[in-house]
């Protein structure tokens, strides 16, 4: 079992994941693929959270042109170079969102889908990490950013994620939720970065207003 984001974004041309394909034949008879797929500006707020708690200052949200965004949300372009090496069967599609990951979680809905019959009731779950932060918390580390050096020896930057630590412990306390009024000059990532996806996957354009917009489609593509 191999498990990594960056198998997505990292393997981006069809020779790169042409060349898995055969490495992993050399081992497997078949191999079988498991796909979440995640609203587009829930990635974005992710990539722009995660700079910030690394220690990177970011002000805006990453622009749909960024291969950050471009690349990891251009689900047809995944889709197909995959099914081409892979073989459509054998990919699952599956969408990143609490209300449709079994439990809430990602873990436990990956879980599910590769080894049904067992259950994980018998092993300790690892806390949740990697968490998003709450518009406050990305304001205040920012603010931070902006007048200290954080990465200039090893003592700041620990003392930095401490204070990272100490803020998504708020926010995990407190119950937010990351809400924030964009300005309008981020706005334009709603209307720019609409990822039209193969008609026989998914026939409408995957739209970053929610997930209840392509949970059908989902459904018809598996």
């Amino acid at each position: 079992m191999i498990s990594s984001e960056h198998l997505q974004s990292c393997l981006y041309s069809k020779a790169e994941i042409a060349s898995l394909h055969d490495e992993l034949s050399c081992h497997f008879r078949r191999v079988k693929i498991i796909l979440y797929i995640r609203d587009p500006i829930s990635t974005a707020v992710s990539s722009w959270s995660t700079r910030i708690k690394c220690g990177v200052f970011t002000e805006e949200l990453p622009p749909p042109h960024d291969r950050r965004i471009s690349s990891i949300c251009d689900y047809q372009r995944s889709i197909e170079s995959w099914s081409e090496h892979f073989g459509r069967n054998n990919i699952t599609l599956r969408l990143y969102h609490p209300e449709e990951l079994l439990g809430g979680d990602a873990l436990v809905d990956f879980f599910s889908l590769v080894a049904p019959q067992e259950s994980l009731s018998a092993f300790d779950l690892p806390a949740r990490k990697n968490e998003s932060l709450s518009a406050l918390g990305a304001s205040i580390l920012n603010s931070v950013l902006s007048a200290v050096n954080v990465k200039a020896n090893a003592h700041t930057y620990k003392k930095y994620q401490q204070v990272v630590g100490y803020i998504l412990k708020a926010k995990k306390d407190a119950g937010c939720s990351f809400q924030v009024k964009w300005p309008l000059k981020t706005m334009h990532l709603t209307t720019q970065t609409q990822i039209t996806l193969c008609s026989k996957i998914i026939s409408r354009p995957f739209l970053m207003s929610g997930h209840n917009r392509i949970k059908a489609e989902i459904a018809i593509a598996n």
